[in-house]
């Protein structure tokens, strides 16, 4: 898939694909379920994807992962 300068339902699916894919029993157990990725989809995407270099890249699952859960504490917080 080509990354595009341009939020598309692709892109959105890409980033869901990505969040979900790190996301296992213990973060279950942690409360991060799809619901909870899925509302950061847009937000990984503004982020991650849509500054990425067109040319082709890389992003490690431990820097997916590390988004995923800081930006789940902050959206936990923000909630109280």
């Amino acid at each position: 898939m080509a990354v595009t300068p341009v939020m598309t339902i692709a892109l959105e699916t890409l980033a869901l694909n990505l969040l979900l894919r790190v996301v296992g029993p213990q973060d279950r157990a942690l409360g991060i379920t799809y619901r909870r990725v899925s509302s950061l989809r847009r937000r990984f995407c503004s982020e991650c994807l849509l500054t990425a270099n067109a040319d082709g890249w890389v992003m490690p699952r431990a820097s997916v992962k590390a988004w995923l859960m800081s930006n789940t504490r902050r959206q936990q917080r923000s909630r109280h």
